[in-house]
């Protein structure tokens, strides 16, 4: 199984929207299937549908005219030996969640996860594979990232703590101002609300 590239993905797409096109299988879509940005537009629908998990059944029952792209789709890239980012990651939580001699080596032990988004449904479920099979797991999240932050809580269940309410040797014994002006950079840099003044330092 051979990773796809999003230009590969695209050229997918854009050749069996023409073939479907020709062979009047995308009526719906008539108005605006020969404008030059469709097939692009549909290629990030599909990965959009595809990272949320979402099936064939439910995306027929919303939007029928699109289940058939779908669908021809993923029978392309089954045919072609290729798979997308959604189906890579699927790969992977398969892999994780394999028992006995199936299981890459190194899953199973214990596990860190640094600054790593979770953005959509099959992101979770590829670190819900590998927390499940990981003997301990050590997970840093930046404070502004509230989706994966809600995610590890809410449906991991893991215990979080807010290191900027640490006091970090009450910032560094406030001895000196450069460090203590350094501390407050790191802990502050990417937060939107306002700083507090400062005095100069070296």
């Amino acid at each position: 199984m051979t990773p796809l590239s999003r230009i590969g993905e695209g050229a997918l797409v854009a050749r069996l929207v023409h073939r479907m096109n020709a062979e009047g299988r995308l009526s719906h879509y008539r108005s605006v299937v020969t404008t030059p940005g469709f097939p692009r537009a549909i290629a990030g629908v599909i990965t959009e549908l595809r990272l949320a998990r979402i099936s064939l059944d439910v995306v027929g029952a919303c939007a029928p005219g699109l289940e058939p792209l779908i669908g021809a789709f993923e029978l392309a890239l089954k045919e072609a030996g290729v798979t997308d980012w959604p189906g890579v990651l699927s790969l992977a939580s398969e892999a994780a969640s394999a028992v006995g001699g199936n299981r890459p080596r190194l899953i199973g032990l214990p596990t860190p996860i640094l600054d790593v988004t979770i953005g959509n449904e099959a992101e979770f479920v590829f670190v819900e594979s590998l927390t499940a099979a990981a003997t301990e797991v050590l997970a840093t999240v930046p404070s502004a990232d509230q989706a994966t932050l809600r995610r590890l809580r809410d449906r991991l269940g893991a215990q979080i703590e807010d290191l900027d309410l640490r006091s970090v040797g009450d910032e560094i014994s406030a001895s000196s101002t450069s460090v203590s002006a350094l501390t407050n950079l790191q802990r502050r840099l990417f937060k939107e609300e306002e700083r507090p003044n400062r005095s100069e330092a070296g």
